[in-house]
């Protein structure tokens, strides 16, 4: 999942917690694991290889996020060798 956020006042766990009981109360069921994986999105590059990764691999354990920066594109990854 996605999420945009644009001069937001409110902190991503609050965000998410309040997301989910939003989803949990309008659909009666309870299917959230316990915790989530955040990842601030960078650049439009790896946006679009997210969107495919999500896209693509519904199922998958692990996102390799810094195989989505292994070209170099953006200098503030802390991923880059």
């Amino acid at each position: 999942m996605i999420f945009v956020l644009n001069e937001i006042k409110k902190d991503l766990p609050e965000i998410i917690r309040t997301f989910k009981a939003l989803v949990t109360r309008n659909t009666r069921m309870k299917f959230w694991q316990r915790n989530y994986y955040e990842h601030a999105i960078r650049n439009e590059d790896a946006l679009l290889k997210i969107r495919e990764y999500i896209q693509n691999n519904p199922l998958a354990e692990n996102i390799k996020f810094k195989e989505f920066y292994k070209d170099g594109s953006d200098e503030s990854d802390h991923y880059r060798k």
